[in-house]
This record gives structure tokens, C-alpha cells and sequence, in this order.
């Protein structure tokens, strides 16, 4: 069978899910926000993959609910690995690392259909 991969990300103080990440159309896995996230015009949410070296970016997220990120599904580390998002400058990142802090993350998990 064919995997479904995903992960729920969270935020370490509270454990509240604000962003998924779940199969999308095309071989693609979309990230999007669960409820609403306040954000100030100077900042923007990044998502990073994780997975045994340095942080990859795979975009900004939008901080509205129904205008998730569509990404490959090779983009996304596998099982065990992890999607994290970051505070950054509007924008993203200047260096393609994080510069500000991650506030949210949680590992891939697959599961067959």
C-alpha cells in the first residue's frame, strides 16, 4: 500500500497543534495552519526539515488556516524525522538557517492506508 505521511506540529510549552502536515494531491504534502496564528508584518513562519544534519528550508507558511504550503513529498524527512517552524524576518531567513527561534515542531510518521 501506498504510505500517508504527515506530522502534527506543536508547540513545545503548551503541546496545542497549530500546524498539520498531511498528504496532498500530486505526491505532495501540505502544511497548513489549524486556527488562525498572530504574526506581526515583520516576521514570517518558516518550515524546516530536520533530519540528521543541517535544518532545510521548504518555505513560509501562512499564518491563515485553508492556505497551506503544498511541498514534494521527497522534500519532507522520513519517518522519525522532523518538520519544525521558525520565527524569521519577513521574508525568511537571510542565512538559509534559522536565525530566530523555533516555535513549533513534530516528527514525520507514516502509516499505510
Amino acid at each position: 500500500p501506498m504510505p500517508t505521511v504527515g506530522a502534527v506540529l506543536t508547540d513545545s510549552q503548551s503541546g496545542a497543534p497549530p500546524w498539520i502536515a498531511r498528504p496532498g494531491r500530486d505526491d505532495q504534502v501540505t502544511v497548513s495552519a489549524l486556527g488562525r496564528q498572530n504574526i506581526d508584518a515583520g516576521h514570517s513562519f518558516q518550515l524546516w526539515a530536520i533530519a540528521g544534519g543541517p535544518p532545510r528550508p521548504l518555505g513560509l507558511l501562512s499564518p491563515v488556516p485553508g492556505r497551506g504550503i503544498a511541498i514534494p513529498s521527497s522534500a519532507v524527512p522520513p519517518t522519525g524525522g522532523v518538520l519544525a517552524v521558525s520565527l524569521e524576518p519577513a521574508g525568511g531567513s537571510p542565512t538559509g538557517q534559522p536565525t530566530g527561534p523555533v516555535l513549533f515542531q513534530g516528527k514525520v510518521f507514516s502509516n499505510p492506508l
